[in-house]
């Protein structure tokens, strides 16, 4: 049997190797996590308000309207493994000095303000991109299986997810049965700078 003193003295050696083993960890999901530049073009002739779930409160103020040759960016944390990121573009938009309001399209409940982390707040009805990352690599694909409202690019390095029409399916979401539908488009993770594409030429 151990003596006292014998346990007392074990004690700062597995305090150490809580700490260490607590480090490593938090190391580990840290560099799990990448800080994911999204950037977003529109070539339509109509202002396009991106809408992207999840997206951490707080993180932006607000989602500009993109105008006909404007571009905006935004950085946002995707962790490895985590959930499937959406994006689609929201059209025909009125906001109030509140900053709440309406979309014609692509409406996550109205508000001009981030759509928040609700996927139930995704709406099916819209050309939707959606991407996520899984073993360091990004897949990622667009679809307008259940609805289409903008043509829309999802860019990723070389590669390009597409839909242009109603219909279409490039990539995205592998709850499809079909077989031709089972196409998916992957790149690095450790390209960090995604481009989205309204009305792409």
């Amino acid at each position: 049997m151990a003596s006292p003193a014998g346990i007392i003295a074990s004690i700062p050696t597995l305090f150490l190797f809580f700490l260490f083993f607590s480090g490593a960890a938090a190391a580990a999901a840290a560099s799990s996590t990448k800080e994911v530049i999204l950037e977003f073009t529109s070539r339509c002739p109509f202002p396009v308000w991106p809408a992207i779930v999840p997206l951490r409160q707080g993180l932006l103020r607000e989602v500009p309207g993109v105008k006909p040759g404007e571009y905006f960016g935004l950085e946002i944390p995707v962790a490895d493994g985590g959930p499937t990121t959406y994006v689609w573009g929201r059209t025909g938009c009125r906001f109030g000095r509140a900053g709440r309001g309406h979309c014609r399209t692509g409406d996550c409940g109205g508000g001009l303000r981030n759509c928040g982390n609700d996927t139930a707040a995704v709406p099916e009805t819209v050309t939707r991109a959606e991407f996520s990352l899984r073993g360091g690599r990004f897949r990622y694909g667009v679809t307008a299986l259940k609805g289409f409202n903008v043509p829309m690019e999802f860019f990723c390095i070389t590669d390009a997810a597409r839909c242009a029409e109603a219909g279409c399916h490039d990539g995205a979401a592998a709850t499809y049965r079909n077989q031709k539908h089972r196409r998916r488009h992957v790149c690095r993770g450790n390209d960090v700078r995604l481009r989205v594409v309204f009305c792409p030429p």
